[in-house]
């Protein structure tokens, strides 16, 4: 878990891109891949099934290789199959597979991953205290969501929800 941990901080202070990334997606996928990681307690599964997910998914943003989001969205499925209902934890799970599946909408135009997106936001924001750090930043993705959807469909409401949750960010 060090491994990947150092990798992936190398990664966001902009030291090491691909060769990071990859680096710390194999550090993880040895974990998943190791007998004992079968016996563990879910909320560690679940942490070690995010890290990944997100790995693959800052993977895809640099290389572009559209298995690499495929592979996130699996991962962060999973963390979320495997984190309890009131799990601090849980919102941010559900945001990240959320810009998962968004960024997969804007890659292949699959409107139901546009739209699981929004629920999974949407969740992530009732699972989030009003006075949470992160609760803009759902806001922002919900927000962002609904202005691409309206963009689709010219849906008015979808455009007044794209207002309503930018303002309240």
């Amino acid at each position: 878990l060090s491994v990947a941990r150092i990798a992936n901080q190398q990664y966001i202070q902009g030291n090491g891109g691909m060769l990071a990334l990859t680096k710390a997606i194999n550090a993880l996928e040895a974990m998943l891949n190791d007998p004992d990681f079968e016996i563990i307690e879910d909320e560690f599964k679940s942490t070690i099934y995010d890290l990944i997910g997100t790995a693959y998914y800052h993977r895809y943003q640099v290389g572009g290789n559209i298995s690499d989001l495929d592979i996130a969205i699996s991962r962060h499925k999973k963390a979320i199959s495997k984190t309890p209902p009131n799990s601090p934890d849980l919102a941010g799970y559900l945001n990240n597979l959320g810009s998962g599946l968004k960024m997969r909408f804007a890659v292949t135009g699959q409107g139901d991953d546009l739209n699981a997106a929004i629920l999974l936001y949407e969740e992530a924001i009732s699972k989030t205290s009003s006075d949470s750090l992160r609760l803009a930043s759902y806001l922002t993705n919900l927000g962002g969501s609904f202005r691409n959807r309206f963009s689709i469909t010219g849906q008015i409401d979808d455009l007044n929800a794209a207002i309503s949750y930018h303002q309240e960010a």
